[in-house]
């Protein structure tokens, strides 16, 4: 192979990259259409799109000295808190965790979850 070919292959390999990188772009889904107001019920929150969010509420006998709003990760789900919660309850702190969409059968900005 000569010295003149070199350059060319290099040239070759990096439009390669730069198309396989291309390939890793993600894939941007936008809000949905604001359907109505949040609105913040006892059991649930109502986004503004419309999806029902079950809410699990530890609350505090007395008024809470702080509130915390747990929030857990794609496989887990809100009963992961129970057992700190309960504790934090002993010492006046409310806590609230929700579940979010990819762990509930819901439709979240006109996109099935399911």
């Amino acid at each position: 192979m000569t010295m003149g070919r070199r350059p060319g292959l290099l040239r070759i390999a990096m439009v390669a990259m730069l198309l396989a990188l291309g390939a890793c772009a993600p894939t941007v889904i936008g809000l949905g259409p604001t359907l109505q107001p949040a609105a913040l019920d006892s059991d649930h929150i109502v986004a503004r799109d419309g999806a029902v969010l079950p809410l699990t509420v530890w609350r505090s006998p007395q008024a809470p000295r702080a509130v915390i709003l747990a929030l857990h990760g794609y496989i887990d789900y809100s009963n992961g808190f129970a057992l700190p919660a309960s504790a934090w309850v002993t010492q006046g702190i409310q806590t609230y965790t929700l579940t979010t969409p990819a762990t509930v059968t819901s439709k979240v900005g006109g996109y099935d979850l399911d």
